[in-house]
């Protein structure tokens, strides 16, 4: 994946409000969003634990506010530090969410998922993104800007609720990835990493468990911070031992079982 700077693939005639990136909020009018597009975000809110108490009025009102958005593969949606006024339901594709240093060196925190809503953080304390986001591969995204966001939290508490119990949920995910990094061996974090993806982006298959989102060695070694060449040896030791097949950046878990000892037990 190339990474470019934002522009983003337009849908429609522009549309533009005054707390966010004209270029964010330009796209498709929801009100010509096909059904299938339609129930993916609303799903999103519905079938996520924590939001799922938001009433179907609270829901609509977002989903009159926004934008849809196609992103070409590697144009960024956000700089880290700048303004990302949006709240994103990731439609298809997936957002990379990282940090690069001085030196080039990139740390991938996690790509999100068709499905999932990210960035209330930004949206609510207005102090711009946490994380650089990119489009991984052709992405589609919909767009819910921070006014209407504010407007919904003050008119409906459950909305608040919702979201701080979100934050919280994602705020432990990150700190049990602390604790992996901190005190489980490297072959053991490959292993769950690819868990973790399993259970994301996995479909069955005859032959396994598929990875439906393509990561090369490179993203890999970004998700765990290690060398592409010590992510290589473990992912050869694993193919080589038959409990996953590797071919062109695509992954699939041929044994799960022995994938999840691994990442339980190696240390």
């Amino acid at each position: 994946m190339t990474h470019s700077p934002i522009h983003g693939n337009d849908l429609g005639s522009p549309q533009h409000s005054s707390d966010s990136f004209p270029s964010l909020v330009q796209g498709r009018s929801n009100r010509d969003l096909d059904a299938t597009t339609r129930a993916v975000v609303r799903d999103a809110f519905t079938t996520n634990p924590s939001l799922r108490v938001l009433s179907i009025d609270s829901i609509d009102m977002l989903f009159n506010a926004g934008r849809l958005r196609n992103w070409h593969d590697g144009e960024r949606l956000c700089e880290t530090g700048g303004q990302c006024n949006d709240i994103f339901v990731v439609i298809s594709g997936a957002i990379e969410l990282s940090r690069t240093n001085a030196l080039g060196v990139r740390a991938v925190v996690v790509f999100v998922r068709p499905g999932e809503i990210i960035n209330f953080i930004p949206a609510v304390d207005g102090r711009g993104a946490m994380h650089d986001q990119f489009a991984h591969g052709p992405t589609t995204v919909f767009h819910i800007p921070r006014h209407a966001l504010l407007a919904q939290i003050a008119s409906d508490p459950a909305l608040l609720h919702g979201v701080f119990d979100l934050i919280c949920v994602r705020s432990r995910f990150l700190y049990a990835q602390l604790n992996k990094i901190a005190l489980s061996g490297f072959r053991a974090r490959v292993a769950d990493q690819l868990l973790t993806l399993a259970n994301w982006y996995g479909r069955e298959t005859a032959h396994g468990i598929e990875l439906a989102i393509r990561v090369s060695q490179e993203d890999l070694a970004s998700l765990l911070g290690a060398s592409r060449q010590s992510v290589n040896k473990e992912l050869r030791e694993l193919v080589r031992q038959q409990v996953i097949d590797a071919r062109y950046s695509r992954y699939t878990i041929v044994n799960i079982e022995a994938l999840r000892a691994i990442a339980r037990h190696d240390s």
